[in-house]
């Protein structure tokens, strides 16, 4: 009984995490009806969004410097338009119907959480996740409050990104996960964050040659980019430096007193060009670090999402402002990076360290008003945003331990790691280690039956001994390497004669299997398979499948 109840907290039974993911969205849908009808929806960008709109739909102006509205000129791509017209129609036509729309984002909030806990489920089939951290997908206050009770155009953006993510990694739709990220950037720009995760996923594991990154670069261009010029079709085509300009406009400098993660350093510092040079090198550093150390070698084999996750992370924690809506773009996101990081041996010690780190983003988030707000009228600055230098600096600290923890975190078995550094993702080399570093299913069923020979028990000795032999005839350039013509040559070189290399030799001396073929392009069950027959010297026909 304790042993169930150890599995089901963990996560390691499939009922239990699909009766937990169910429970959350119920949960949601009360929690989310309840927020609906009881806290008041405030007004912040609503209006501005609908007059930015009304410029196009009503006007027929297709200038970007002419939309704007009371918070300024339209800064996001032609995707916002299209949405928020589709959304102002939905609100009484001119948008005045706020709560018809805030059905539609209470919506968006519960499709969001679904697909982001289904990733989530379906990463923790290799590696468990304690149910803990799929609660903490929901436990967001602040993220409640900008879907529900804000509706901003953020909430589109990230629930597109899920969306393609859900796509790509976990329903294997990589070309039409492009286009939906693609309608993601459309709607806002900060989807860009996620491209270099998408990219070392599309790359596959191993360092990318200059053929596999070229093909990559094309691939993304066909379905990322053509979508994005489509969407912008209708401007590109009468006012292209407008939208382009203003569309995606990397110039802008935000106002330092909505910032978030910045308000410990003084404003002439904050507004100064050298802050975001620095940021955007370090991000540039970060993500490098990551392709190269983390995400190619091991991670997109062995954890996709996490490549995809951490990738915007980085994105976010070298921001060169962060504002309250900006939360959304990665609240998501957080409970996974902390489940997969670590930063010590001591799982308990990891365990205090994550929600230590999870409840400093959450505070900075949601800092109390003072007591003074109360009696100033709302507009006043500190009240609208009540971030302190003491928030800040503990977000900053609480995204840098974040950063540590996800450096210092070990994706995957051992063998996994070794892997990659003999051939990256070709396939001999997965065989072997897997030979090298878990017992094949069939010699463990046979141990201590009837006919159960000593000689089985030196198969993985012997295929230890063929790794030297197989890392060269997995040789990425064909014409340095030397190809054995069979098994029989491969494993007579280099095991000592004994009944289990003379059997294996016997097999495929009678089937004459290529070597290459057996080895480079079967599974590891195939190869185990065949040994098996050939140790009990019942030697059959190779079917096609090898």
């Amino acid at each position: 009984m304790r042993q169930l109840i150890l599995d089901t907290i963990g996560g390691r039974r499939v009922s239990s995490v699909v009766a937990c993911v169910l429970g959350l969205l119920l949960l949601e849908y009360v929690v989310c009806r309840f927020i609906l009808a009881r806290v008041p929806y405030t007004e912040i960008d609503w209006k501005a969004y609908m007059q930015e709109v009304e410029g196009w739909v009503v006007d027929g102006d297709t200038n970007y410097y002419h939309l704007k509205g009371d918070t300024g000129p339209l800064v996001y791509p032609a995707a916002f338009l299209y949405l928020y017209a589709a959304l102002r129609w939905i609100a009484g036509g001119d948008g005045s119907d706020i709560t018809a729309a805030q059905q539609v984002f209470f919506r968006l909030y519960l499709a969001t959480v679904a697909v982001v806990l289904t990733c989530m489920a379906f990463s923790g089939r290799k590696k468990s996740i304690p149910l803990l951290y799929y609660a903490l997908v929901c436990f967001s206050r602040r993220t409640h409050s900008i879907f529900l009770l804000r509706l901003f155009n953020d909430a589109w953006c990230v629930a597109l990104v899920h969306l393609s993510v859900l796509l790509m990694v976990v329903l294997g739709y990589r070309r039409l996960g492009c286009i939906v990220y693609s309608l993601a950037v459309g709607v806002k720009m900060n989807a860009f964050l996620w491209a270099p995760g998408i990219l070392a996923f599309l790359l596959g594991p191993g360092l990318p040659t200059g053929r596999r990154f070229f093909s990559t670069l094309c691939f993304v261009a066909v379905w990322c980019g053509i979508p994005q010029i489509l969407i912008g079709l209708p401007f590109l085509t009468t006012h292209p430096i407008a939208y382009l300009h203003k569309s995606f406009e990397l110039s802008r400098v935000f106002f330092y007193k909505w910032t978030v993660n910045f308000k410990f350093l003084p404003e002439e510092i904050f507004v100064s060009p050298e802050l975001g040079l620095l940021l955007l090198a370090m991000t540039i550093i970060l993500w490098l670090w990551f392709a190269f150390r983390k995400w190619l070698p091991s991670w997109v084999s062995q954890d996709p999402l996490l490549v995809l996750y951490s990738s915007n992370f980085i994105g976010v924690a070298m921001s060169r402002t962060i504002h309250y809506q900006f939360y959304c773009w990665y609240s998501f996101t957080i409970p996974y990076l902390l489940c997969r990081s670590q930063w010590t041996r001591n799982a308990s010690i990891d365990f205090v360290i994550k929600i230590a780190v999870w409840g400093s983003i959450e505070y900075a988030y949601n800092v109390p008003p003072s007591s003074e707000c109360r009696s100033l009228p709302k507009g006043t600055d500190f009240c609208d945003n009540p971030a302190t230098p003491l928030s800040s600096a503990l977000l900053q600290l609480a995204h840098v331990a974040l950063l540590v923890g996800l450096a210092r975190a070990q994706v995957g078995k051992k063998s996994a790691k070794l892997d990659s550094r003999l051939g990256a993702e070709r396939p001999c080399s997965s065989i072997l280690l897997h030979s090298l570093f878990t017992p094949p299913e069939w010699l463990t069923q046979r141990s201590g039956q009837q006919g159960y020979s000593p000689e089985e028990d030196s198969l993985s000795a012997s295929m230890r001994a063929t790794l030297p032999v197989a890392k060269r005839l997995c040789s990425p350039d064909p014409s340095a390497a030397e190809y054995p013509p069979n098994l029989a040559e491969l494993v007579g070189s280099n095991v000592v004669a004994s009944p289990l290399s003379a059997a294996v030799w016997a097999g495929s001396r009678s089937t004459m299997l290529p070597t290459k073929r057996l080895l480079c392009g079967a599974t590891p069950h195939s190869v185990l398979h065949h040994l098996a027959v050939a140790l009990n010297h019942n030697i059959v026909p190779v079917s096609s499948r090898y």
